[in-house]
């Protein structure tokens, strides 16, 4: 008889082994799931296999394998593989280092395991496969020599590691052990003072590699416990650093992921690019491996891991590669594309999240212009992202990394980046024998990118001493130099979303130079100043505005108007000028400056920065701008002004009309503020006022205002937890008040305090309240000529020589400043006006001091109208711009009255803004003004048209330039004339562009209109390849967009050429060409939108700005086309479509 208490412990027993086994069930059924999901990614299983990514890397995949199965020696070599090089250095020794053995392998593995070719499932390939893992196994084995730690405990880890999950079940058994222990001896192994016991401590990039290594190790063994270390391990990684001393590493430095998400690896060095790039991949693919089983990372990781690659990796990848200053010594290798940060998007892309739609639209702006093949994973994942509804996009704005003295700008058109140093960051590391001349990587380096790869193939022949954005001091440099921590703490950015500040107080390393340096961004501009520049002794300081490569040789430089490169092809000089202007970027001087230019071929080495690299001679045509401050400097400075994808007609007019004043560029203050913008930046160097902004401690501010908002952003860079004051001369009320700021009203001003902590940028939302009255100075400002109210004019308070408030009059021409009982002076300023001050104005207490000032009117010899001659379209829209002449035959905006007028009438009107409109007859007409203050007149002539049209009957109506006339011709199809690329199989042009095209002589000037033609392709019905394209915004055989219609459905896409190089700017997924009968297709381009229709129906609206004035012609990529009834038809400007 069993007694209660033994039946009670039977029962709790049996209770215990049943939940075990049901634990243990679900741990291993997770531990299949896992390997399903590995064998899922890296064969791209559930991918569409006739998308063409897709399609072209199984391709690859087939052939690479199948040349590796066929060139395999009968003892499991390969030829030309040294098996005595133990250091694995695949990077340095190419094709031929050891490491390639075991990467052969898993190509093979991979192509075994994939379906849709035909090495899949291949008995023949397992063999091959297990004679090599044999091979390899006589060389590296338990007890073999190490050397190199990364090849030994990350790369062959995970490269074996996966090779055997792809093979488990098919490699025999004793193969399969033998290669086990391999895994083991590298991973557990203590010759690199890494055990299995104390991996845990490892952090950052290779932290999560080495934890890979044991991931795989622990699924081939089934072994949930080790999973779950791996899973601890992986979570401690993921977890963004809070920035304390604890951070990853067992030394005690904060590495890894930092709280601003940028990346750190070897101490506080700037790697988001590299560690940061492969660290985001590795995790990712941990996350998408385990999602959904009891081995994924708590929500708090993953959410960490996604704005890391969100508002990390994202932001500083720009068309396709990595800002050089976020890859630390690889700067010295050949560029490649971002592939680590796509894998990571694609991934997250993947897997809903809070950052979901940001990754997605970014990696669809990779996958749009990507160069090459993808690997058969990276295709899969991409061809899931490519049918999100989600548009390709980039991130625009501005974004400051406190953590590494980073700040990024970027548009839809250009990316800048600067890169400072403090004396919490590392400059640049040389290790490795890399990176050999990274002197002054982070003393201001400035990078103003329009294309992200200029530099690719040029840092061979980069002038190392002159890098773009620095001020150095010339003298010759060694390795040694490489490496240091910064001297100074004040160095740091503030911003607001779209516009903001960088600074740097910078003291050389192993240099006397010092130097004040500060960029201020506005949107299409940047502002540089430099103050306090010092370098005793007999080197010279220079500051460099830019070294970049140059498109091509011989690009057109202008000075100051003068094309300096018309009869040559270089140049070389020291001179003054206002504004510069070279191959897409414009450079303006505040103040006339004197400045050398170099502009020509340049020529180095790889093994110049990379000791093991070629010695082959690589010249590339360079430009080179900068500032020669002398030797013995002394209190030097400079201001000057980046434009970036501006013309140097472009760079001309903001030179003549620059909208930004530079308020100060001491050694106390730098400001600068944007008048269109309504928007100031101030580096306060010490404590002090300018503007309306007073301050109690060194900081940074910068605000906005727009109507009754006021924005305030504002920080205190050196990190140290600090408590400072800003005082705004307004009275404010907050609107959105971020955590660390309090602020109170006192009397007209508002007192902002700040909380501050590292470096954080504290960004306040404020709304402007109407003043009250006390003692008060009212200004009002009028035109001496015609005694009217002066909107606009600048209006400056002084009380004992000190700035004390400035601001614009408004519509009535008056201002009212707060004033301080006594006397006070007034300083009014406007373009075009006599500067006028005055002195001695009273206020008493409780009193309004009233001021009433006339400016002159600066004189003028003339009005000019532009455009002077235009073409439109009936039922069209454009506005016609008039400028003043002055004596100096400077152009700018007309301050008077002006009447318009037009002749004859009934072709067009013209109302008093300029605004001209064609009325429905055909004709032509001048259209003008007269300035009623002085008589002087002005006019353009406008010829409206019917929109343009051919028909081909009996020969052409219009012009047209054919790239290659023989080709074309008019022909007889199907009962009419049509335009007819007769020839077949001709070659594309270079990067898969047109091949043959015909462009109408006709220049479109405007940016509204409809191109619409009948076309067929005559290709064989069973023929995906059946197109015929448009061609518009055609600026030069370089620059163009150009839409294919094709029966292919992955064919049909918007694509622009820009500078000879191809990208795809929106795909369609759909079938266009449906038959070889003629169809009617149409692009409507308005309001910088691109909308296609076919047959009458509308395919696609896709956001694009084309370029005007261009012109537009017929294309296709190499076959025969019949083009019919072409036709354009300029579109009015309405608001929207």
């Amino acid at each position: 008889m069993i007694s209660q208490k033994t039946a009670g412990v039977f029962i709790w027993f049996y209770f215990v082994c049943v939940f075990c086994a049901c634990t243990g069930n679900l741990r291993h059924n997770d531990i299949k799931k896992i390997k399903s999901n590995i064998l899922d990614f890296l064969t791209a299983s559930g991918a569409d296999r006739n998308d063409p990514l897709v399609s072209t890397a199984i391709k690859k995949l087939y052939a690479d394998a199948q040349a590796y199965n066929d060139s395999i020696q009968p003892n499991g070599s390969w030829r030309r593989i040294d098996y005595r090089d133990k250091d694995f250095d695949l990077a340095r020794r190419g094709d031929n280092g050891m490491f390639n053995h075991y990467q052969r392998m898993l190509v093979m593995a991979t192509a075994y395991a994939t379906p849709g070719q035909n090495l899949y499932g291949d008995k023949g390939l397992v063999r091959n496969i297990e004679k090599a893992l044999s091979y390899g196994y006589k060389f590296i084995h338990p007890g073999t020599e190490k050397s190199n730690w990364y090849f030994w405990q990350i790369s062959l880890p995970l490269t074996l590691g996966q090779t055997l999950l792809l093979l488990q079940n098919e490699v025999d058994a004793k193969t399969f052990n033998k290669t086990l222990s391999t895994i083991e001896y590298c991973i557990f192994d203590q010759t690199f003072g890494v055990s299995e016991e104390n991996f845990m401590k490892y952090g950052g990039a290779n932290g999560i590699w080495y934890a890979m290594g044991h991931f795989y190790h622990a699924l081939l063994v089934n072994d949930p416990s080790k999973i779950d270390v791996v899973r601890k391990k992986a979570a401690k990684i993921a977890m963004k650093s809070d920035g304390t001393p604890e951070g990853h590493k067992p030394d005690g430095t904060t590495e890894g992921h930092q709280p601003d998400n940028s990346f750190h690896a070897h101490g506080p060095l700037l790697y988001t690019g590299v560690y940061g790039a492969g660290y985001a991949k590795e995790l990712s693919l941990y996350l998408l491996f385990t999602r959904g089983t009891r081995f994924q990372i708590p929500d708090r990781q993953f959410n960490d891991l996604m704005d890391f690659v969100s508002e990390g990796i994202r932001w500083c990848i720009y068309d396709n590669y990595f800002d050089l200053a976020v890859i630390g010594r690889r700067i010295s290798h050949p560029q490649k594309c971002a592939e680590s940060g796509l894998t990571a998007m694609l991934v997250l892309s993947n897997v809903p999240g809070k950052r979901q739609v940001q990754l997605t639209a970014a990696a669809k702006s990779m996958l749009d212009t990507w160069d090459g093949p993808l690997s058969l994973e990276m295709a899969g994942l991409a061809q899931k992202v490519k049918l999100s509804p989600i548009l390709a996009a980039w991130p625009s704005g501005i974004v400051h990394y406190n953590y590494s003295d980073y700040t990024i700008y970027r548009q839809p058109n250009y990316y800048i980046s600067v890169k400072t140093v403090s004396c919490r960051t590392i400059a640049s590391e040389s290790i490795n024998d890399e990176n050999l001349k990274g002197w002054h990587l982070c003393d201001g380096m400035t990078l103003i990118l329009l294309n992200g790869d200029e530099y690719n193939n040029a840092l061979p022949a980069l002038d190392w001493y002159r890098i773009p954005g620095t001020t150095v001091e010339r003298k010759p440099r060694n390795v040694s130099t490489v490496g240091a921590m910064g001297k100074k703490s004040f160095v740091g950015g503030v911003h607001t979303d779209k516009n903001g500040v960088t600074a740097m107080d910078f003291e050389a390393y192993r240099s006397n130079l010092k130097a004040k340096k500060s960029w201020f961004f506005f949107k299409d501009q940047m502002v540089c100043l430099g103050s306090g520049i010092s370098c005793p002794g007999k080197n010279r300081a220079e500051t460099i505005i830019n070294q970049r490569p140059l498109s091509k040789q011989g690009v057109p430089l202008y000075v100051d108007g003068q094309n300096k490169t018309s009869t040559q092809p270089d140049y070389q000089g020291a001179i003054s000028a206002n504004w510069v202007h070279s191959d897409g970027i414009g450079y303006c001087f505040p103040e006339k400056q004197a400045i050398n230019i170099e502009q020509g071929i340049q020529s180095g080495t790889w093994r110049e920065i990379d000791e093991p690299a070629s010695d082959t001679m690589h010249s590339c045509p360079m430009f080179c701008l900068w500032i020669d401050h002398g030797t013995n400097a002394k209190d030097q400075r400079y201001s000057y002004i980046v434009l970036p994808g501006k013309s140097e007609k472009q760079t001309e007019e903001y030179s003549a009309k620059c909208p930004v004043t530079i308020l100060a560029n001491t050694e106390s203050i730098h400001a600068v503020r944007d008048n269109t913008l309504n928007a100031t930046g101030i580096v306060f160097w010490e404590r002090g006022i300018i503007d309306k902004i007073r301050v109690d401690s060194p900081c940074l501010v910068f605000y906005e205002t727009s109507g009754d908002t006021f924005v305030l952003a504002a920080c205190y860079p050196s990190h140290t937890p600090k408590v400072f004051h800003v005082t705004v001369n307004e009275p404010l009320e907050g609107t959105q008040i971020p955590e660390g700021v309090t602020y109170n009203n006192t009397g007209y001003n508002t007192l902002i305090t700040y909380t501050s902590q590292n470096g954080n940028n504290y960004v306040a939302k404020f709304m402007r309240r109407k003043m009250g009255k006390s003692e008060l100075i009212r200004v009002t400002v009028k035109d001496s000529t015609n005694r009217n109210a002066l909107t606009g004019a600048r209006v400056e308070l002084l009380s004992k020589n000190s700035l004390m408030a400035t601001d614009l009059t408004g519509k009535d021409g008056i201002l009212e400043f707060p004033a301080r009982i006594g006397e006070n002076t007034i300083r009014i300023t406007k373009e075009g006006y006599s500067i006028k001050e005055i002195g001695a104005v009273l206020v008493a207490e409780h009193d309004t001091s009233n001021i009433q000032v006339t400016l002159p009117v600066l004189p003028i010899t003339g009005i000019s109208v532009s455009p002077s001659y235009v073409e439109i379209g009936p039922n069209t829209m454009f506005t016609v711009s008039s400028m003043e002449i002055r004596k100096d035959n400077t152009k700018h905006p007309i301050t008077g009255e002006l009447t318009w007028f037009t002749r004859p009438q009934g072709i067009v009107t013209v109302d008093q803004n300029g605004t001209v409109r064609a009325l429905g007859k055909k004709g032509q007409a001048s259209v003008g003004c007269i300035l009623k203050t002085t008589g002087f007149a002005d006019s353009s002539m406008v010829r409206v048209m019917d929109s343009y049209f051919d028909d081909f009957e009996k020969g052409a109506k219009l012009k047209w330039r054919p790239k290659t006339p023989s080709r074309w011709s008019i022909d007889l199809d199907r009962g009419d004339y049509s335009y007819h690329l007769h020839e077949k199989d001709f070659e594309s042009g270079r990067d898969m562009t047109p091949g043959e095209y015909s462009i109408l002589e006709q220049v479109i000037d405007s940016a509204n209109y409809e191109i619409e033609v009948t076309a067929r392709s005559p290709e064989p019905l069973d023929s995906p390849w059946g197109h015929y394209g448009v061609i518009f915004g055609f600026l030069d055989t370089n620059n163009y967009h150009f839409f294919e219609f094709y029966r292919y459905v992955a064919g049909n896409a918007l694509q622009k050429v820009e500078k000879g190089t191809r990208r795809y700017v929106r795909w369609l997924y759909d079938g266009l060409v449906t038959d070889d009968i003629y169809q009617t297709v149409k692009l409507r381009i308005r309001n910088d939108t691109v909308t296609v229709f076919v047959d009458g129906v509308e395919k696609a609206k896709i956001p694009e700005k084309i370029p005007f004035p261009a012109r537009v012609g017929l294309c296709t990529r190499n076959d025969e086309a019949y083009f019919d009834d072409f036709r354009i038809t300029l579109l009015s400007r309405p608001a929207g479509d």
